[in-house]
């Protein structure tokens, strides 16, 4: 199974070969994807979040549709597997993504944030790979404020 997939990467060179390969064991099993032996991926430093989504359910259906997501400049320290923000916008936090799971695990990386807005808190989850550039991408589920539910895909430029 590997050497069919092994054969257009080397084809198509260094185009994101690493996110296909990181699937398969060499006996064609599936691996963990975030190789959490490697250690955690460094992502610290300036982070701009951008991205797309729909959101849906609100109590005022004019919301509901699609959207883009746009963040601030955020300066992200790592210390291991922990983030944290140098200095939040404010009402903004940078949250573990759960209890159970770290905010880097590997190649993974998986946070929420909290945003307080004049309707009430908007809390975005997102689960992202660490790329062979060093930026993230992945996917992202939100709730708020009030009635929305969101979800859609991201990026992180990470410097």
């Amino acid at each position: 199974m590997i050497r069919r997939i092994l054969v257009p990467c080397v084809a198509v060179g260094l185009l994101g070969c690493d996110e296909i390969l990181h699937h398969f064991a060499l006996d064609g099993g599936v691996v963990d994807e975030c190789m959490g032996d490697a250690g955690p991926s460094r992502v610290g430093g300036t982070w701009e979040i951008r991205g797309a989504g729909e959101v849906e359910g609100c109590a005022d259906p004019d919301v509901d549709g699609k959207f883009d997501v746009a963040s601030e400049r955020l300066d992200v320290r790592q210390d291991g597997a922990d983030l944290s923000l140098e200095s939040a916008p404010r009402g903004f936090t940078l949250r573990p993504y759960d209890d159970q799971t770290p905010f880097v695990r590997g190649r993974c990386v998986k946070f929420r944030t909290e945003e307080q807005t004049a309707d009430g808190p908007l809390i975005l989850r997102f689960d992202g790979f660490v790329g062979d550039t060093g930026n993230i991408t992945g996917t992202f589920s939100g709730d708020g404020p009030s009635t929305c539910s969101a979800d859609g895909e991201f990026a992180i430029d990470v410097r």
